[in-house]
């Protein structure tokens, strides 16, 4: 059987459904790795992560979270010993390398 697509190319059903299957197995396999890479962090510490890498100070996260200051410090102190990284810059790094942040989207409030 044969599928005419919006751009005026013929596909057989059977190789667009193959293909799009494999896509999503695609995407489905990459979400999982990113998702395996911090799997020791809870998704409060990946949200604190995320905003310490995008260049939020402590005081920052703690308005824009409504959180104390205090816990994001202890936050921030778990989220170092659990990756085994002792500065921002090191955060930063993992995060863009885990697909947390993107490399260009420094942003936050540096931007």
């Amino acid at each position: 059987m044969t599928a005419m697509l919006g751009s005026g190319q013929n596909l057989q059903m059977g190789v667009w459904t193959t293909f799009t299957q494999e896509a999503r197995e695609a995407s489905d396999l990459q979400k999982g790795k990113l998702e395996s890479l911090h799997t020791g962090l809870t998704p409060r510490e990946v949200e604190i992560l995320q905003l310490i890498a995008e260049g939020y100070p402590n005081k920052g996260i703690a308005a824009h979270l409504g959180i104390t200051l205090k816990t994001v410090g202890n936050h921030r102190e778990h989220i170092m010993a659990k990756l085994d990284l002792h500065d921002a810059a090191g955060l930063t790094r993992y995060a863009i390398r885990t697909g947390i942040i993107e490399s260009g989207g420094l942003g936050g409030i540096l931007g």
